[in-house]
């Protein structure tokens, strides 16, 4: 469950952001917000996971931030930098991506492409 909400959010966030840039980011609120919320689905599904699974934690690059960051855009909304904001919506959400889809395959018992060769 929690991995399937994450890896919905990061589709989320990559539809939200396609074609756009960082001016057209930093300028529409609209955007901001919607992205704003799916990383904050993906802060708590990542912690609520680890918790569960804490085996997880080697598998999600980053899994300490992205539970820090959630708690920033939760906790201290004031601090939010839009640019890194912009940056981790462009390199980042790809690769937390592609590491859920993975785990999702195993449990599935399906074969990810890595593993295909």
């Amino acid at each position: 469950m929690y991995l399937i909400d994450a890896r919905d959010a990061c589709d989320a966030i990559r539809e939200y952001s396609t074609g756009k840039d960082l001016a057209e980011f930093r300028s529409n609120r609209m955007l901001r917000s919607a992205v704003e919320r799916e990383f904050s689905i993906i802060g708590e599904a990542v912690v609520q996971m680890l918790r569960v699974q804490p085996n997880l934690t080697d598998r999600i690059s980053n899994a300490e931030s992205i539970a820090r960051f959630r708690n920033i855009l939760i906790h201290a909304y004031d601090l939010i930098n839009y640019e890194t904001m912009w940056r981790t919506t462009v390199e980042d959400v790809p690769i937390l991506h592609a590491e859920l889809c993975e785990i999702l395959d195993e449990i599935e018992g399906r074969e990810s492409p890595q593993q295909r060769g």
